[in-house]
């Protein structure tokens, strides 16, 4: 009886793995793009320039700007600071 029950939970919470697994990958994508998004403005303009790399770095310039002001980058920003200052006579 106890082996059904472990089937029939294990089945409920793995319907569908690649569901899960891009939750997962884009979750972390959005918290990336949250806490660091000035490296993704510097990608985007290092790009060659056409209207989709333009649309896509006025979006990531407000995502940037919101992070800034709501101190979400602010930790991202000190170790940069950090390892800047560190790395600097090297």
């Amino acid at each position: 009886m106890a082996l059904d029950q472990q089937r029939a939970k294990t089945s409920r919470t793995a319907r569908n793995p690649i569901l899960t697994a891009a939750l997962i990958i884009y979750g972390t994508f959005f918290l990336l793009l949250v806490t660091t998004p000035g490296s993704v403005v510097s990608w985007l303009q290092g790009l060659n320039t056409n209207a989709v790399q333009q649309r896509a770095l006025r979006a990531v310039e407000a995502v940037q700007t919101v992070s800034d002001r709501t101190g979400l980058s602010a930790p991202f920003l000190r170790a940069r600071a950090a390892f800047l200052k560190e790395t600097e006579g090297r």
